[in-house]
């Protein structure tokens, strides 16, 4: 069986690039176009996500088709499905950059928005080009399936990576020119389209016999895709509403710019460890997922059983870090332009740590092709975050709104986690008791480090950052330490199951 050690690398290539990024061009942004340009990006950036929507959840049910033809070994099948899904995204893209241009040009759903520096016209063509990256993105995530079916899944992963290095090119290039917003946007879009050629081309040098697949035929049944795609459609309208729906309620409210521009830079703080724990676990549950259909039960709970408590572990070091030390990061990494709000950023990092059981869980269900267990949870986790917004607003509470999604969080994680063991008897509930406790010792003792070597050395540039990471980094290595003592190295062995 392939060992995990090249989906962990993978995973931690992706999440080194994601964070330089993010650090790089928050900063970056801010320096360049001033607070309220910036937080118009980000209230533009939230709105275009939402045309991956259009896909309504085909990308996730054929990628699972084809991982599955490749386990049964159904050689032709694959090559099948892989050409009705090229042809069937062919005639995808067009259609929902027209649906998307229609809707910003004639409806008007830009002004649905609040923004508070760039003009109409800026606006809506940002918003078109933002929308037109993402929707690139969407055969994206088939086209990484592909490597998946072939075994490699770090592959899949490490195209991922490759389109985070050309946005970064992309975007430094813009930055650099001082370009602005719509130009940015631009360069997204032109990143993305460079992926897909650039996958498309690696696929067919590594997989000479594939070659074929990547040419025109039938497209597939899309009823029958819908049938079961619209389910998975709950996940990423849920993640859309909880992602951007406190930026759309901040960017209304009073100081909105401000607002805006403090939340997202905490979330891309908080949102490296939410990335870092849930892809860890999307990846995992793939070798879970395949030891199940293999009956390979044993190696199904002792995968999840090392597997949750890592998660639980990272969620702690990396959540405790954050809240000791956030202060003087985000007041260096944006050189003293946005204050850091603590109450944000213990909110954020707390939702995240409450729900990290649940990342492996919803995981397994995903990649299991189990979408219906997964709908109700995010479907009502997204009504309650728009019964947030609807509350907060109502009692002019702009922090309020966290608290509330981080409530719906959690109820969300508790009914995922009771589905999926009633579907999967290795996912045992007493484990979620065990993976706190790991996230509590693990953010305990790096949150006493961290905030200890900040009041010591109390940093103001990044040679400070650096000499307190390097000062709380004793207790914070020895913590990791602890979480490896549990019958053998909790790493090792999870690396060589």
């Amino acid at each position: 069986m392939n060992s995990l050690r090249p989906l962990l690398r993978a995973q931690l290539t992706l999440q080194i690039l994601r964070f330089a990024q993010q650090f790089a061009f928050v900063a970056a942004m801010v320096g360049v176009w001033g607070k309220q340009y910036y937080a118009d990006w980000v209230v533009l950036m939230s709105a275009a996500s939402f045309f991956t929507l259009l896909d309504f959840g085909v990308q996730t049910v054929t990628g699972n088709q084809l991982v599955a033809c490749a386990r049964a070994a159904a050689r032709g099948e694959l090559i099948k499905r892989i050409s009705q899904a090229t042809t069937l995204y062919v005639i995808f893209i067009p259609v929902a950059l027209a649906i998307a241009a229609v809707a910003i040009f004639v409806f008007h759903v830009g002004g649905l928005v609040t923004i508070h520096a760039v003009s109409a016209r800026v606006r809506d063509l940002t918003l078109l080009s933002l929308g037109a990256s993402f929707l690139l993105g969407v055969p994206l995530t088939v086209l990484g399936s592909v490597y998946a079916a072939q075994g490699s899944v770090a592959k899949g992963i490490d195209r991922v990576s490759v389109q985070v290095v050309l946005q970064t090119i992309a975007i430094a290039i813009c930055l650099w020119a001082r370009g602005g917003p719509l130009t940015t946007g631009l360069a997204y879009a032109a990143a993305a389209a460079l992926s897909v050629a650039w996958v498309l081309y690696d696929l067919r040098r590594r997989y000479p016999d594939l070659a074929g697949a990547f040419n025109l035929s039938r497209p597939p049944p899309v009823l029958r895709l819908l049938s079961t795609s619209v389910f998975y459609v709950a996940n990423p309208f849920a993640a859309a509403f909880i992602q951007n729906v406190p930026i759309f309620f901040l960017s209304s409210a009073k100081g909105g710019a401000s607002l805006v521009a403090v939340f997202a830079i905490s979330r891309t703080l908080v949102g490296l460890l939410r990335q870092l724990a849930s892809q860890i676990a999307n990846a995992i549950g793939v070798e879970i997922i395949r030891a199940h259909f293999s009956d390979d039960s044993h190696r199904c709970g002792e995968v999840y059983r090392k597997a949750t408590r890592l998660v639980g572990g990272i969620a702690g070091l990396i959540g405790g870090a954050l809240l000791g030390l956030s202060g003087p990061f985000i007041a260096v990494w944006t050189k003293g332009q946005i204050a850091s709000d603590p109450f944000m950023v213990a909110a954020l990092v707390v939702a995240v740590c409450v729900a990290c059981p649940a990342f492996l869980a919803s995981a397994v269900l995903q990649t299991a092709n189990q979408p219906r267990m997964l709908t109700a949870s995010f479907a009502s986790q997204a009504a309650l975050s728009c019964l947030s917004a609807v509350v907060a607003q109502h009692l002019a509470d702009p922090r309020l709104i966290l608290v509330l999604l981080g409530v719906s969080e959690a109820a969300a994680s508790a009914f995922i986690l009771y589905q999926a063991r009633r579907r999967f008897d290795f996912l045992a509930l007493k484990e979620v008791g065990v993976t706190y406790g790991y996230c509590l010792a693990a953010g305990a003792v790096s949150w006493a480090s961290t905030a200890t070597a900040g009041d010591a050395v109390k940093p103001h540039n990044l040679l400070g950052l650096v000499f307190t990471g390097l000062l709380a980094g004793i207790p914070f290595l020895a913590t990791i330490g602890l979480l490896a003592v549990f019958r053998r190295s909790l790493f090792t062995s999870l690396l060589k199951v």
